[in-house]
């Protein structure tokens, strides 16, 4: 996903305090779905990953109509970011292991 150019960094200090890109990202369809938005936790609470966010949104709006994102529930801070950036919750989702028996 690196080859996309979709994924930023923010320094701060000389430091690589914020990151974050694609998991997902299709300009024939006009999607992506956005992820590895990480903020060291020394930084958090700062806006560090919403100027990620913020930036990586606004490189795909030349070529995508629709952003999503997977966030936990129970990740206030980032739901919070997110919301604050526009997005809304859609739906819910889970992960589970499957496994044979």
């Amino acid at each position: 996903m690196l080859e996309t150019g979709q994924y930023f960094g923010l320094l701060t200090d000389d430091r690589l305090v914020s990151v974050g890109g694609i998991h997902v990202y299709s300009p024939q369809y006009r999607v992506a779905a956005l992820g590895n938005i990480a903020t060291h936790p020394a930084y958090r609470g700062r806006g560090c990953g919403k100027a990620v966010t913020a930036r990586i949104c606004q490189s795909l709006s030349q070529t995508v109509d629709e952003i999503g994102l997977n966030v936990k529930a129970d990740n206030r801070p980032a739901l919070a970011c997110y919301q604050r950036l526009g997005f809304d919750v859609v739906a819910e989702y889970g992960e589970f292991a499957v496994s044979r028996k």
